[in-house]
Formats: C-alpha cells, structure tokens, sequence
C-alpha cells in the first residue's frame, strides 16, 4: 500500500522522502521512487558491513535518491548528496535524558531545513541540532525546540529552555491527571 501511495504521489510530482528505521527488502526494490532516503543505523547495520559511510551512501543514491543519509545516534549522521557529496556530521554533547523520538525530530527538523530551501548539509545540521536538543528532556514532544531556538544552539552552542521548559511542565501536568 505505501508503494502504491508512494508511485501516486511520485508521478503527481511530489518528492518522496522516507524513513527507513528498518531494512525492508520492497523499500529497496523501490529506491528509484525515493527523492530522500533517511535510514537509521539499524538499517545501515543490515544494509553494510563497515563504516565507509560516503561510499556506501553513494552507492545507494545511484539506485534513485538524490539525498541519503543514515543516522547513528550519539555517533551523529553520515550522508551524500548528488550536489553535495559525501558528509559526517557529529552529534551536539549535550546532557541526554531520553532519546524517545530523536529520530522522528531528526526527520522533521530535515524536511523543515529542506522547506527553508536548506541544502543537504545544512539540513541534516540542523536536524542533528534539534534531535540533540530534544534529547536533554524527557519524553518525545517536550523537548522539541523551535525554530529560533536551534538557530541560537547553532550560532553559540547554547539553548534557552524556556519553552522548553514550559512545555515539558505542560506535558508533566497532563499526565499527572
């Protein structure tokens, strides 16, 4: 069913951008349709066997993607792009509380990069940014930042939790009913 949606939305002119937290054999056989191909270290773990990230991040893009990246947790994320070439981005050190839902604010920050006109590099920094920042609060909307707030991490390394902080509490109340 997802091919299906996927060939749709693909021959409409959509891009199609997905997250391969796993290894699916049919998501491979269908790398032609992929614009943007995310997959976590599980996936590259089944995929290959050795850490020759750009060569083998390539060797996936010459199948269709034009961007794909894998992600590694607290080891940051490697990648290439068809206009970029190859990168290794590490994680921010930041004080990890719970990484609930890193991945999928990994991939939402990279598509709000993408959206903002971001390149491939630029948009997975900024995905790295926010996953390690929602990383220093628990639970997997609390401490997702804003825009503004990943911007300023950028620039000083520093991250104002005030929202943060507010939403957390939110969050924390809600369950205490």
């Amino acid at each position: 069913t997802a091919m299906l949606a996927a060939q749709s939305a693909k021959s409409a002119g959509a891009k199609i951008i997905v997250d391969a937290d796993s290894y699916s054999s049919e998501l491979m056989e269908h790398l032609d349709l992929i614009d943007v191909f995310i997959g976590s270290e599980f996936c590259y773990d089944v995929l290959f066997h050795d850490q020759n990230y750009q060569h083998n991040c390539q060797t996936l893009c010459e199948k269709g993607p034009s961007v794909v990246i894998f992600t590694f947790g607290a080891d940051g994320c490697a990648g290439y792009g068809r206009d970029c070439g190859g990168f290794r981005l590490p994680a921010y050190q930041v004080p990890v509380v719970d990484t609930t839902g890193a991945g999928d604010v990994f991939h939402g920050a990279y598509l709000a990069g993408v959206v903002r006109g971001l390149d491939p590099i630029a948009s997975a920094r900024l995905a790295t940014a926010t996953a390690c920042i929602k990383c220093t609060r628990m639970g997997g909307r609390a401490g997702v930042p804003d825009w503004n707030t990943v911007q300023e991490f950028l620039k000083s390394g520093r991250v104002d939790y005030s929202e943060i902080d507010r939403r957390a509490e939110f969050y924390a109340q809600r369950l205490q009913l």
